[in-house]
């Protein structure tokens, strides 16, 4: 009895938790730069990676674009914002596209029609940096990991499961953590 008591806890959190994060959330086809930040405090560490980016080997391609988006910081009620990069893609094999978030490029981070997110560096000199990744095609979300090479190249680390208990959404399909995204792989600005 402890345990169904304890489940549905998590599950009256699970429900309540998003509406107190993004309770100060606005319209979610506005631009965050409409909003009015009491801090801010720009990231051009982030300037370097933003851009196309293109790999490419036989018949298998994976494009990335990045940009950078200013936000609330997260867990704030101060209306304080830093700066992110967000990231779509498209995954083709054999002519046939396995996965894309291309067709989201001009949607905002509010939206979450993304397929990369980055707060931040891994790296003290700001050239690697650790993300989220969604997989959609496999219903995962794992880290991802890149490295600026130069002004022309960067450089896919790896992809890697997080570890801990997978949610899933009623009707959605199980989470197959099947990682099946090209690595150590350099892609070339466009």
């Amino acid at each position: 009895m402890k345990n169904f008591e304890i489940l549905k806890l998590n599950v009256l959190i699970l429900m309540i938790f998003p509406s107190l994060v993004f309770s100060q959330q606005f319209n979610p086809n506005t631009s965050i730069a409409s909003i009015q930040c009491s801090s801010y405090t720009p990231n051009n560490q982030f300037d370097k990676f933003i851009g196309t980016w293109k790999w490419t080997d036989g018949s298998e391609t994976l494009e990335i674009v990045l940009k950078k988006e200013k936000v609330l910081v997260p867990f704030k009620h101060d209306s304080s914002c830093q700066d992110i990069l967000l990231g779509f893609h498209r995954y083709t094999k054999n002519g046939v596209i396995i996965e894309s978030t291309l067709e989201n490029i001009n949607s905002f981070q509010n939206q979450k029609l993304y397929s990369l997110y980055s707060s931040g560096f891994w790296d003290d000199n700001y050239n690697q940096f650790v993300g989220s990744f969604k997989h959609s095609s496999r219903n995962n979300i794992m880290r991802i990991k890149m490295d600026y090479i130069n002004s022309t190249s960067l450089k896919i680390i790896s992809f890697e499961n997080y570890e801990g208990t997978r949610i899933t959404v009623p009707g959605d399909p199980i989470a197959d953590l099947t990682i099946d995204l090209p690595v150590n792989i350099i892609l070339t600005k466009q």
